[in-house]
């Protein structure tokens, strides 16, 4: 009688899964004191170990309530921690928007004090005060630092 080549498969599917299931463990202790494990017995002083093949199934199972609320709890987590990457990206895009101003400032300041013919402060009095040659290199260094931080 011919079987069909489906009920071929499953059969042997079956004797693949079922065969490891049913292998049998041996322990036995060499003369160093080490315990060994192995597929077969080595000698006559190993001894067969049971091991579980399937998991047990407690009594103590997760109603579907339990199950829905656990479910919940990841499903907030999860968007809770999306906020969070969304508000990161804002605060980030924020802050790109408000160093590229700062760029631009700091650049228009320093190209318009480096050709300056002479730079000034006014003093308490309302009067000008001149810059001489020393406070001018420090003051345009001072501007050239600040478009290297913030135009980076």
């Amino acid at each position: 009688m011919e079987y069909p080549v489906l009920f071929r498969y499953c059969v042997l599917t079956m004797l693949i899964v079922i065969g490891p299931l049913e292998a049998a463990v041996y322990q036995w202790t060499d003369e160093n004191g080490r315990v060994h494990f192995s597929d077969r017995p080595v000698d006559e002083s190993a001894t067969e170990k049971k091991i579980r093949t399937t998991p047990k199934s407690s009594g103590n199972q997760a109603l579907p309530e339990d199950r829905q609320q656990r479910r919940q709890r990841m499903l907030d987590v999860y968007e809770n921690e999306r906020a969070e990457k969304r508000e990161a990206a804002v605060k980030e895009k924020e802050a790109r928007k408000e160093r590229k101003r700062k760029c631009f400032s700091a650049r228009a300041r320093y190209d318009e004090y480096s050709t300056a013919g002479s730079i000034y402060d006014y003093l308490e009095s309302g009067e000008r005060k001149y810059l001489d040659k020393n406070q001018r290199e420090r003051f345009i260094a001072k501007l050239k630092a600040d478009v290297e931080r913030y135009c980076k």
